[in-house]
């Protein structure tokens, strides 16, 4: 559930979790390692800095998606760099 405050940005937040959750299933599909690479890079710091901000502000609905999202693309990069090792 995204807060009215939000606005026009709820669309937005629900296409770039679409964009991510497709990346991440590429990567673990075929072995790539850029999405997941690029997921790391752009996905796990938004992530933590919406945490912390949503944190303050009480959003609880958001704070639990926003911390199962980064869980599972930290698993999902770390399970798939232990397959090319």
């Amino acid at each position: 559930m995204i807060p009215r405050s939000y606005g026009w940005l709820a669309p937005l937040f629900l296409a770039l979790g679409a964009v991510g959750t497709l990346t991440a299933s590429v990567g673990l599909k075929d072995g790539r390692r850029w999405p997941l690479v690029v997921l790391g890079l752009v996905y796990v710091p938004w992530t933590i800095v919406g945490l912390i901000g949503d944190t303050k502000q009480g959003y609880w609905p958001l704070v639990a998606g926003e911390t199962l999202g980064l869980v599972l693309v930290v698993w999902a990069i770390i399970t798939l760099m232990r397959r090319a090792v």
